[in-house]
């Protein structure tokens, strides 16, 4: 059974290379253009083994986001990594308790190996 990856970009290019990535590695891929829509797909569903998550996305902060994730008993153990170019995620992921951090522009190998090692 493959593991399940909920992928948080609003930028839809950056998002379908992801996914066709994780796709082609047998990654089951969920994708959502926000964080609120990433939320309502959380609630409903069952969890996905990781999330990865864009730094700047519509209608909330990552913040926000991961603090309605951990307030939540059944949501609040999935290991989330953030993918930014912004300067400061190294400090926001230390701040927001990621598992991880990825600084765009990355190495797709290093990408893979990432997902591979926290899903």
């Amino acid at each position: 059974m493959s593991h399940k990856i909920l992928v948080i970009e609003d930028d839809e290019a950056s998002r379908m290379m992801y996914s066709e990535i994780l796709s082609m590695e047998d990654f089951e891929v969920i994708e959502a253009e926000d964080g609120h829509s990433a939320l309502n797909y959380l609630h409903n569903n069952p969890n996905p083994d990781l999330i990865l998550m864009d730094l700047t996305f519509p209608n909330m902060t990552p913040k926000e986001f991961v603090t309605d994730l951990k307030g939540n008993p059944h949501t609040n153990s999935i290991p989330y990594i953030f993918i930014s170019g912004q300067g400061t995620i190294r400090e926001q992921a230390q701040e927001l308790e990621a598992t991880t951090y990825l600084k765009k522009p990355f190495d797709l190998d290093d990408f893979v190996s990432l997902v591979k090692k926290h899903s």
